[in-house]
């Protein structure tokens, strides 16, 4: 056997090899979770689970799901383009702070992001005992209904209602004090 043998015959072992260890990666990260999924929203039966995801409840959290998608991609649209523009037309000081900042994301996984905010902000986290105190201290009502106002009020602007009707709107849900 030759050389070049020797060398396409390795080659093709390799290859096979990192083919195999993707091909399982996937399967195992990927295709066996979902598998899971699936059999356990279906476990009741396919029937139970149309009843159960044509709920008002649930259709009602579709509906927010969707527009805060259309809402979130509009305003990153928005905010991507200008940082694109503000990035590539100007020199000063801080672009190159700005465009790490906008990297940040590509770089640390969503994931590790969420697991890190979880670990630190939940109730097993080091500033929970602080989170805890700031929410008894201000009371939940004053940060729900602040929270809502500010959620609220730029929607309704966005879609043209009056004052009267936010007025109305915040009154009539038992926001209002």
């Amino acid at each position: 056997m030759s050389e070049q043998e020797k060398l396409q015959r390795g080659k093709r072992r390799t290859k096979i090899i990192l083919i195999t260890v993707t091909v399982l990666f996937i399967v195992l990260m990927l295709v066996v979770p979902l598998i899971s999924v699936i059999t356990s929203a279906l476990k009741e039966g396919f029937k139970f689970y149309l009843q159960s995801i044509t709920t008002e409840y649930v259709i009602s959290a579709l509906g927010v799901t969707l527009i805060a998608t259309v809402i979130a991609v509009m305003v990153n649209t928005f905010f991507g383009i200008c940082a694109a523009w503000l990035l590539t037309k100007f020199s000063f000081k801080g672009k190159q702070v700005l465009a790490t900042l906008i990297d940040i994301p590509f770089s640390i996984s969503p994931v590790i992001v969420g697991l890190a905010s979880l670990m630190t902000f939940g109730r097993l986290g080091w500033t929970y005992p602080a989170i805890r105190w700031i929410n008894d201290m201000l009371g939940t009502n004053i940060t729900r209904n602040a929270m809502a106002i500010l959620i609220i009020i730029p929607l309704l602007v966005l879609f043209g209602f009056g004052q009267k009707l936010l007025v109305k709107s915040i009154t009539l849900s038992g926001m209002a004090n």
